[in-house]
């Protein structure tokens, strides 16, 4: 593998790619664009063929601004020696600043080559590499060996800078080289691969009956299969009157009007069912439109998916991806599990004896195996978001943006983009203040990458698309296309994105090609997200769930009854971690919604629209609501149960008028509302985003002010975010005021009475952060009586808990303090904590924990180890601690980038709910190399709900020496024979690996033993075994005594087969 020369074809159209790719390979259709995902797609050549003497070989990367493309640049530079990347310049409807993209990979990768290649049909010179798409096969091979030639020169100088000469070489020897002038045409034949068919996918024919052969195809396929999702969510975003929706329904081939007068403007979010699906045929992709019931297409296609990867893995034990390098560092294949019994009885036995439905899943295999049977063409479906612009709805959108989804921010073109942004509908009334367009544009912005950034730094991708381009009446000597490009730029500058992709389009006589064009490229970004495979069992379960909600007409069902639904499955998980993992990749996916809060998780809400139908409700204008009814107010954000129950009833579903209680408390607990008790003891409830305006007043100033400020990365916080972090605090409001102080609540602005009414907080949005000022006016209280770590404290268990109930897993604040002695400048709290100090930006002094916080000594100095890199001991112990979390939990708590899969993952490999946290905090350690132990202290105790102090004793408090009724020579000197260990081999269960860890095995060892050994005791034997031959001097019998009683295990046997020595 070192040997290999990379080419690395990196841009933003990959179908280009795709197409360059085939050409380099010399293979027609050797690259697919629909199997380039979030995993590279590696094709070696089939020859001789080498550069500067090594064996090259092409490597098609997802697309630029995509989170694939993020998580993979880390793993090109560690493993990828000898390379040059290829940048595909596509003359393409869409517009990307390719010079800007060309410099971030210089930048991002230093030292390596950057080839140019022009990707365009037109007959234009053009004084570079160019790829001619529209020539023939034969032609594109000729085309892209120009560039081959130059690589190999260049790459060989650099090797040997005596060297001159072409180095693109055939027919290589060992120890040979042999440099020629030409592209190696005759060592490999231009060939064709998997030429297909250009019609629409084909109707799958049912199998008459269904064989023995068949079912045990299933059973197989339930206990191992896997499948993509193969499932794009696009959320469209943008300002009101933007073209959202009529953006909408020209991508899906609906008729429009424009200007339509009837359409009204979205309110919140719009979701349907109907969306497009897209398949490749001859290296082009296919659409179709306006598909109704895809849910159901898709399933029976995934199920298809994960036969077809269960069969390989049976026959061959290898599948497809298999055959593709892998980029990640590389790590230790998890080993089988030691499966209780039961789990294989499936297989010996006659299936679907219990299924009650059983015609219908007869229907069901049958719809599988003919897509099997045929090898039917893959389908990837787009489903489409439309999200409200009104402005008090952007409160509510946190509940359905999603790390998932690639979004649409739709521009209009022909607006200032600097005049206030248009807000015609009475849903807002006088409550919020007019922004601008730019304004807007940027709170956009500012959601996506708050609400959708993970933790290795990817972002869902964004495309920009400019409206109403028959608007636009450009100045003299300024032509149309001049126009829009200085549009484009003000928007990128606006985005601070300067390689964000763009296309401008006409609502009233829209271009097929425009449309496509966005169709192409919306699915190519998604290809960049939805890469992670889901088990057969979560694919059948979804089939069990689309029934309750299509055959059934359900709105809802209950946490137990998607039990009962598992339960009916003759491969039934019967693991809540399992099914929570299942519920959490519905839900970011947008096939349901559920919240992962402990009073939340019981229900399942299986159409998200309606719940966008109940805020609609919510957050309308007051005159609106109170037509309503007589009893229902709302009264500048204070609304009463009645208001609720008014909003609820719009929805005339009678499964939601059943569950009121349950609805207002989602609503608290997503902290939409807050609830009170009045001066009348009725209970009221905040709506913060209906807040009135604070109006211009004296400011009450003193010189004891201490100034802290919550940032999101890169200044992304959108201020809808100050309504429900205030909701969140008013929660703790008893943590916070006095008894006879209440806050003073507006928009965008909270004061907060500490303790006494001489010492305030004020709360407050602003320029993409929020500010807390706390200000003391007494005379007798100092800082050092007001608890500032405490507060400090409840803001950040505050924001937490709200980025977890909303599964925003990957977004994560950053909280500054002001330096006392430059107002203007802001120091990293967190760093303050651990290391006692940090520098002020002025760099002329340091700023100290006790200047800020009063505190006299930092975690660095009371902890010296949480400067380590945590160790598998310490994963070990911690996972034995961190009993509150199960897989899924701890998934989340970790930020793992595929959480759901992760979780669903570790709950396969093991049943012990101790390994599943310890590989979870493997996992964690593989994607975070150089993550030290205060890293990973401060995710686990991000929510406040474990002490840091005590998860570090639990990393340094080790196994102590104890007393025991035998001699020290029988416990200070190894046994001739093995009775101790045979022993223990009966009473240690399932501690074995944490047991071995603390032995000093390590988890490589302990691996292999689980995949070698056939039951629980062999490997417990095997495992202490290896212990005592790895420490002939130290293997004594009292260290295993010591050890295992550390860890709770049953110690006697182990001490009787000692005495009986």
């Amino acid at each position: 593998m070192t040997d290999l020369f990379r080419i690395i074809i990196v841009g933003h159209n990959l179908e280009a790619k795709c197409d360059v790719a085939n050409a380099l390979t010399k293979q027609r259709n050797a690259f697919k664009q629909l199997s380039c995902r979030r995993k590279f797609k590696v094709q070696r050549f089939n020859t001789q063929d080498t550069i500067a003497g090594r064996t090259y070989i092409a490597i098609v990367t997802p697309n630029l601004n995509t989170p694939a493309w993020t998580h993979s640049k880390e793993a090109i530079n560690m493993n990828y020696t000898h390379k040059v990347f290829l940048y595909i310049n596509d003359d393409s409807k869409i517009q990307v600043n390719h010079e800007e993209s060309i410099s971030k990979i210089k930048a991002e990768f230093r030292n390596t080559d950057v080839y140019e290649v022009k990707y365009s049909s037109c007959g234009e010179p053009y004084d570079g590499y160019k790829f001619r798409p529209t020539v023939d096969f034969g032609q594109q091979v000729t085309d892209i060996k120009a560039v081959l030639l130059d690589i190999g020169q260049a790459y060989a100088e650099k090797q040997n800078p005596q060297h001159r000469g072409s180095q693109v070489v055939t027919g290589r020897k060992k120890g040979e080289i042999k440099t020629v002038t030409a592209y190696p045409e005759a060592s490999q034949p231009v060939t064709d691969v998997d030429i297909e068919v250009d019609d629409k996918p084909q109707e799958i024919p049912l199998p008459e009956k269904l064989t023995q052969l068949d079912w045990e195809k299933y059973s197989k396929t339930l206990k191992c299969g896997r499948a993509k999702s193969n499932l794009v969510r696009v959320n469209i975003v943008g300002n009101q009157s933007a073209g959202k929706t009529t953006l909408l329904k020209l991508l899906q081939k609906e008729k429009v009007q424009c200007p339509d007068e009837t359409l009204l403007p979205t309110e919140t979010l719009d979701i349907k069912d109907i969306t497009t699906r897209c398949w490749e045929s001859n290296g082009k992709k296919k659409w179709e439109t306006n598909l109704s019931g895809y849910e159901r297409e898709l399933n029976v296609q995934r199920m298809a998916d994960a036969m077809c990867n269960a069969t390989s893995v049976v026959n061959d034990g290898s599948d497809e991806e298999a055959k593709d390098e892998v980029l990640e560092n590389d790590e230790y294949q998890l080993g089988s599990t030691i499966e209780e019994d039961g789990f294989e009885m499936f297989c010996n036995s006659h299936p679907y004896t219990n299924i009650s439905t059983q015609q219908s899943l007869d229907l069901y295999l049958k719809k599988v195996i003919g897509r099997v049977n045929i090898k039917a063409v893959e389908n990837v479906y787009v489903s489409y978001w439309d999200f409200a612009g009104q402005s008090t709805f952007y409160a509510a959108h946190q509940a359905f943006l999603s790390h998932s989804a690639v979004y649409i921010l739709v521009v209009d073109l022909s607006l200032d983009l600097q005049r206030p942004s248009s807000d015609s509908l009475k849903f807002r009334g006088k409550h919020v203040h007019e922004c601008s367009v730019a304004e807007s544009i940027s709170f956009w912005m500012s959601s996506i990458k708050a609400y959708t950034t993970d933790s290795k730094g990817g972002t869902s991708p964004i495309m920009v698309v400019g409206t109403h381009k028959d608007k636009l009446e450009p100045p003299q000597n300024c032509t149309i296309d001049e126009m829009i490009r200085t549009k484009f730029h003000e928007i990128q500058d606006i985005l601070k994105m300067t390689d964000v992709e763009c296309i401008a389009i006409d609502n009233t006589k829209p271009d097929p090609d425009d449309l496509q064009a966005i169709r192409d490229r919306v699915l190519e970004l998604g290809l960049g997200v939805i890469d992670e495979k889901i088990p057969a069992q979560w694919i059948e379960l979804e089939r069990k769930v689309l029934e309750q909600k299509m055959d059934k007409g359900k709105y809802i069902i209950t946490f137990d009854e998607l039990k009962d639904l598992d339960k009916g499955n003759d491969m039934p998980m019967k693991d809540d971690d399992r099914l929570e993992a299942f519920l959490g990749h519905q839900h970011c996916r947008g096939q349901l919604i559920h919240f992962p809060h402990e009073d939340l998780k019981n229900v399942i809400i299986l159409y998200p629209d309606v719940l966008a139908t109940f805020l609609n409700s919510l957050m309308r204008d007051k005159e609106i609501m109170n037509r309503m009814g007589k009893g229902s107010y709302n009264r500048d954000g204070v609304i009463n149960q009645m208001y609720i129950d008014k909003a609820l009833d719009e929805l005339k579903i009678s499964e939601f008028q059943k569950m009121r209680k349950f609805l207002t408390d989602m609503l608290i607990h997503l902290n939409i509302i807050h609830g009170f008790q009045s001066h009348s003891d009725k209970v009221q409830y905040i709506l913060p985003c209906l807040l009135p305006c604070r109006s211009k007043g004296n400011e009450m100033e003193t010189e004891e002010t201490k100034i802290f400020r919550i940032v999101f990365p890169n200044n992304t916080m959108p201020s809808a975010f100050f309504y429900i972090l205030l909701s969140g605090l008013l929660k703790r409001w008893k943590l916070l005021e006095c008894k006879d102080g209440e806050p003073e609540l507006y928009n965008f602005y909270a004061c907060f009475y500490l303790e006494v009414t001489t010492v305030h907080m004020e709360v407050y949005w602003s320029q993409s952060y929020i500010t807390v000022c706390i200000k003391n006016f007494s005379r007798k209280k100092t800082w050092t009586d007001i608890d500032l770590a405490k507060i400090v404290d409840t803001f950040t268990e505050c924001i937490t808990n709200i980025m977890q109930v909303y599964r925003h897993i990957g977004t994560h604040h950053v909280i500054k303090v002001q330096c006392p002695k430059h107002k203007e400048s802001f120091v990293s709290l967190q760093q303050l904590r651990v290391d006692g100090e940090a520098m002020c930006f002025s760099k002329s002094h340091s700023v100290t924990l006790e200047e800020v916080l009063n505190l006299e000594q930092c975690e660095k100095d009371k902890y010296p180890i949480i400067k380590d890199n945590p160790t598998t001991l310490h994963l070990s112990r911690l996972a034995m601690d961190l009993k509150r979390d199960d897989a899924t939990s701890l998934a989340i708590r970790m930020r793992l980038l595929t959480g759901n899969t992760e979780a669903d993952d570790v709950a396969i490999r093991t049943k012990d709910p101790r390994f599943r946290r310890f590989l979870i905090l493997i996992k964690w350690k593989w994607q975070h190399h150089e993550a030290s132990i205060s890293d990973l202290l401060e995710l686990i105790t991000y929510t406040r709900d474990y002490e840091k102090k005590t998860l570090i004793q639990c990393l340094t408090l080790g196994p102590s020496k104890c007393d025991y009724d035998i001699s020290d020579e029988k416990l200070d000197k190894i046994p001739n024979g093995d009775q101790d260990i045979i022993a223990a081999m009966e009473c240690i269960g399932d501690s074995y690996p944490f047991l071995a860890f603390e032995l000093g095995l390590s988890f490589e060892k302990v691996e292999e033993l689980r995949h070698n050994c056939k039951d629980l005791k062999e490997m417990t034997y095997e495992m202490l075994m290896a212990w005592r031959q790895g420490n002939p001097n130290d293997s004594f019998p009292r260290r295993l005594l010591d050890t295992a009683k550390f860890l709770g295990i049953n110690t006697y046997p182990i001490q009787n087969a000692l005495k009986n020595l």
